[in-house]
């Protein structure tokens, strides 16, 4: 069997057999080319912009942009890609606030597009701009530099001299009790062990939203969010469904 064989049989499975909903855990779920409405809430046709993407984990956590100048556009074959001159977004708003520290994490196959030269935010899971009280998977500027795994109070983790312009990436972020670890392709990619955060409405963002962290020019191909430190195993399920989601591309 090829590898882009066995690749459409794990893509297949992941209607029915595979499910990234571990335990009590799944948040939100945009997977490609799955829930895509244009602006006339029709199923979006490749080239045509999206007004809303679907969340597919059955909380009804869908992202949605009603301004249509900052759509991103949904191209088969690619993804959802998001511009940083237009300032593309979408975003969920804010719903079911906590108070305190809490553990999470937030996982996207993604195409780094062209890389700003300052930060930028490429997802990002708390309030709905992007200030610095989310927990945010972007890059700390230019090609070459960092992957930032950011957000929150303390030390944010980087993986530096990485980053590459329009490049195919696993990236992802478990937060557990004040410690955050990166990953980078399944394997770790940076941590730190003094990140709190104070009060985090559970909504999801993709790209931007301000300038706090800046604009990308990502294409998101899917997006995974959970309440819980994920484990190995569970990490090591999800980034093997990534793989054969990019080989099915």
């Amino acid at each position: 069997m090829s590898a882009a064989t066995a690749a459409s049989g794990v893509i297949a499975a992941a209607g029915g057999g595979w499910t990234p909903a571990f335990p009590g855990s799944l948040r939100a779920w945009y997977r490609y080319g799955v829930g895509l409405l244009n602006g006339s809430s029709a199923a979006a046709s490749s080239g045509e912009d999206v007004m809303t993407w679907q969340d597919q984990s059955g909380n009804g956590h869908h992202v949605t942009q009603a301004t249509s100048g900052k759509r991103p556009l949904w191209t088969q074959g690619t993804g959802v890609i998001f511009s940083a001159a237009n300032q593309d977004y979408l975003h969920s708003g804010d719903s079911g606030g906590l108070s305190g520290n809490f553990n999470h994490s937030v996982f996207a196959l993604l195409n780094t597009g062209t890389i700003p030269t300052s930060f930028s935010s490429m997802v990002s899971y708390g309030r709905s701009d992007s200030g610095l009280n989310n927990s945010v998977i972007g890059t700390n500027g230019v090609a070459g530099s960092n992957y930032w795994f950011g957000g929150g109070a303390g030390v944010a983790p980087q993986e530096n001299s990485v980053s590459a312009d329009n490049t195919t990436i696993r990236l992802g972020k478990v937060h557990s009790g004040t410690t955050t670890q990166g990953y980078r392709n399944g394997a770790t990619a940076g941590s730190s062990a003094s990140v709190t955060y104070t009060i985090i409405p559970r909504g999801v963002l993709l790209n931007s939203r301000d300038s706090v962290l800046g604009f990308s020019n990502v294409t998101l191909i899917e997006v995974v969010v959970y309440d819980k430190a994920l484990s190995a195993p569970e990490i090591a399920s999800l980034d093997a469904y990534f793989v054969a989601r990019a080989a099915a591309l």
